[in-house]
């Protein structure tokens, strides 16, 4: 029951995303603050293309993760006696399972 209701939809879904989605606001305000300020060229485009690649990679999970979470509370929620209803919700499953677990790849590529 513990990881059916509350590890899998709250532990791996909805709290990393809200912590991610709030700490991203505050990093891309200071990206559009360091614009104006008179520092070296050099560090501003560092700090532009490190922020630009944090929020990429936080934007790739948060697009990632909603469907496989919504997916699971839904499968959690039906109850079908129908086998090819069945198999559809899970080549469903199966599909954003996949596209989920491409985040963990993503660190490697940006």
């Amino acid at each position: 029951m513990y990881i059916t209701y509350f590890h899998f939809p709250i532990l791996l879904g909805f709290l990393p995303l809200t912590i991610m989605i709030l700490c991203s606001f505050p990093a891309f305000i200071n990206a559009r603050k360091l614009a104006s300020r008179q520092i070296n060229i050099i560090r501003l485009s560092c700090d532009r293309q490190l922020t630009a690649m944090t929020l990429s990679q936080i934007a790739f999970i948060v697009i990632t993760t909603i469907p496989f979470i919504t997916n699971y509370i839904f499968l959690l929620n039906m109850k079908s006696t129908d086998k090819e209803s069945n198999a559809r919700m899970y080549l469903v499953h199966t599909i954003t399972t996949y596209v989920y677990y491409t985040t963990y790849a993503v660190g490697f590529l940006i």
